[in-house]
């Protein structure tokens, strides 16, 4: 027999079972309902439920639950809604259920596109620089809307990120002859999504640069 058959049944305990934060519901038909403490609050001993509030209860610790997955991965880092609602489908949600959890995520402000897209350049242009074009591309992969991803880009200066990536990377080269040591970092900016102009100005020096802070051959500390 299935909760769906049962006409009506009493609560005989709640007890939070150990080791876990989950409350086991203790019916008096034998049976028991495994709830999250946020659903179990609503309900005391003695308490008599239906085939229908057996099934809400139901209805509501799944959604609890999911929501509480949707919150520990936003903890990890930021997300856009698209990636919400494509994590919601590849677990089978129902649509309904995943729409009342995406509308509690825009509730509590957890699902803010025009943040994400403002956090995501912040953080790519601090940890790996790419150029507007390459985060433009991204953040529409992320599902944001192009007058959103243009506001986070707006202020975004393409030659001094080029530049900052091209000296985090141009000491594996600078042994290499000029030519040689452009066209290598060169190639990688570009890689990046840089323009050949943006390319240009930032090598322009740049070898010359290194060189300079190499210690000639009499200079060096035997």
């Amino acid at each position: 027999m299935h909760f769906d058959t049962v006409m009506a049944t009493q609560i005989r305990g709640l007890r939070l079972r150990t080791g876990s934060k989950q409350v086991e519901v203790e019916l008096s038909d034998g049976r028991s309902l495994t709830l999250t403490p946020l659903v179990a609050a609503e309900l005391h001993r003695g308490e008599t439920l239906g085939a229908e509030d057996i099934e809400h209860l139901r209805s509501r610790d799944r959604e609890e639950r999911l929501l509480g997955r949707c919150l520990a991965l936003i903890a990890r880092r930021p997300r856009s809604r698209q990636e919400m609602a494509q994590y919601l489908r590849r677990r089978r949600v129902d649509s309904g259920l995943a729409d009342r959890v995406l509308s509690r995520l825009d509730e509590r402000g957890l699902v803010d596109d025009a943040e994400f897209a403002r956090a995501w350049v912040e953080n790519r242009l601090a940890l790996h620089p790419r150029s507007e074009r390459a985060l433009s591309q991204e953040l529409r992969l992320k599902g944001i809307a192009p007058e959103l991803a243009a506001e986070a880009l707006a202020g975004v200066d393409e030659e001094e990120a080029a530049l900052r990536l091209a000296r985090s990377k141009a000491a594996r080269w600078r042994d290499c002859e000029k030519l040689e040591f452009e066209r290598r970092l060169g190639s990688f900016l570009g890689r990046r999504g840089f323009s050949y102009e943006i390319i240009h100005s930032v090598l322009d020096g740049l070898y010359l640069e290194l060189r300079s802070e190499d210690p000639g051959p009499g200079e060096k500390t035997a």
